[in-house]
């Protein structure tokens, strides 16, 4: 898969375009018959890319989506799970087309998640569609990230492939080495529990990736089916959270509801919908968070652990695909298969007003709306960061009189339009108060 910019792919699908057209005849259209090959795409009409998974020009597809996001344009991906070429015409004998049906953009529940190249394929089922090796998949990625010294083996040097080969987890596990290869090629698909149990331990997974193996191993677990809307009286409860910042988000990382400090903390974003998205798509991500290459992890890590709980979600199958083209960072990591559920961990933001911010994040699980968490932010009382809050509770009190009406006060010791977001001596984009005189003003102790 080429870059998105520049030149296309050495193995260039356009050509495909341009049969029976030679020479000079052929470049002169080039950019019209392929739009790909046009050197400036900005003004494009917004676009909706679906394409079938087994077709020639499915890498165009791709290349031709992230030309489109980098000129500005809106665009949205659907590739289109185990289909070939011209599949739409064959209504009357390929069960796939059939359930197709219109083409209805945002619901078609037949597209699944995107592969931006073939080490990064989601192996996601969709539509009641079963992956080809889901389990095989896993294994590969687990055994290519542990290496030999942690497993307690022995590193000669002259490995061609990272991690372990199989028969040394065949080794460790205590089964036979064709076993295994069986087990990783999809040609044994019953493994026992035990089994799977000896692989966990050799692989060396935790709790949460050994919770996914068994389920991708048995057919005992079922499917979970995700809550799509907030309960009112979850609302209620996180909108009575006044001190600390407190936000709802469902299977995909989407935002389903917060409360106002929560809103105030992620103002810096040009959009607060999903998690993910504003991490990997948001250039203000990369100075909000303190460590963006952990946050990032911790979060792909996270959406793995759903789609475990959630596989047919079809809310995960779009954002992975939406990312996997257009951010190759989620793709490398979504590639390396790691489960981890995100429950607790500290972390450390960069407020463009408050400045820095380290909190203490908890997510709760909502029993009564499976795949749904809520999730608050706390501070250690008495600490900078608590004082920061008081702040951030002032800040997001003020943006909502702002908005609820006219007649509200303007703090004139705040920030003005005039401050400057770019000053070179305020990388965060804001000059930050002095934390504890201006805590006391904003509780109106003049």
């Amino acid at each position: 898969m080429a870059a998105a910019s520049g030149a296309p792919p050495a193995d260039d699908p356009v050509g495909g375009l341009t049969w029976g057209v030679d020479g000079a005849a052929a470049a002169a259209w080039a950019a019209d018959a392929a739009a790909g090959r046009a050197e400036d795409l900005t003004g494009l009409p917004a676009a909706v890319i679906a394409i079938a998974e087994h077709v020639p020009l499915r890498d165009r597809g791709d290349y031709y989506g992230r030309r489109l996001t980098e000129a500005g344009v809106s665009v949205e991906y659907l590739p289109v799970r185990g289909a070939v070429h011209g599949f739409l015409s064959f209504t009357g004998l390929v069960q796939l087309a059939r359930e197709a049906g219109p083409f209805t953009p945002g619901r078609s529940p037949w597209v699944g998640a995107a592969h931006p190249r073939p080490e990064a394929r989601s192996t996601s089922s969709v539509a009641g569609m079963e992956s080809e090796n889901e389990l095989g998949d896993y294994l590969r990625a687990r055994r290519a990230a542990l290496s030999p010294a942690v497993a307690g083996l022995s590193d000669d040097g002259s490995r061609r492939v990272p991690g372990l080969r199989r028969d040394e987890v065949a080794l460790l596990a205590g089964m036979s080495t064709d076993y295994y290869i069986r087990l990783e090629q999809g040609r044994e698909r019953h493994p026992s529990e035990q089994v799977l149990r000896a692989i966990a331990g050799a692989l060396r997974l935790d709790d949460a990736a050994t919770a996914h193996l068994f389920r991708l191993g048995l057919s005992v677990f079922g499917t979970a089916t995700a809550a799509p809307t907030v309960a009112p009286e979850l609302l209620r409860l996180m909108d009575g959270m006044r001190e600390v910042p407190a936000f709802v988000v469902g299977t995909g990382q989407d935002v389903l509801a917060a409360n106002a400090m929560a809103r105030e903390l992620y103002r810096g974003f040009a959009r607060y919908d999903n998690l993910l998205r504003m991490i990997f798509l948001d250039p203000f991500a990369r100075r909000f968070y303190a460590d963006w290459d952990h946050a990032a992890r911790i979060a792909v890590g996270n959406l793995r652990a759903s789609s475990s709980q959630f596989p047919r979600d079809e809310r995960i199958e779009r954002i992975v695909g939406e990312l996997g083209v257009r951010s190759p960072a989620f793709a490398n990591l979504w590639a390396r298969y790691e489960v981890r559920p995100r429950t607790r961990e500290d972390k450390h933001f960069r407020h463009p007003r408050v400045g820095e911010l380290r909190l203490h994040f908890e997510a709760l699980a909502v029993t009564s709306a499976p795949g749904q968490h809520l999730s608050v932010y706390s501070a250690e009382p008495g600490s900078a960061d608590s004082d920061a809050l008081i702040l951030l509770r002032r800040l997001s009190e003020q943006a909502t009189e702002d908005a609820n009406g006219p007649d509200c006060v303007d703090d004139p010791d705040g920030p003005s339009d005039s401050d400057n977001p770019d000053d070179a001596d305020d990388p965060a984009g804001w000059k930050r108060p002095r934390r504890r005189e201006d805590v006391a003003r904003a509780d109106g102790d003049n």
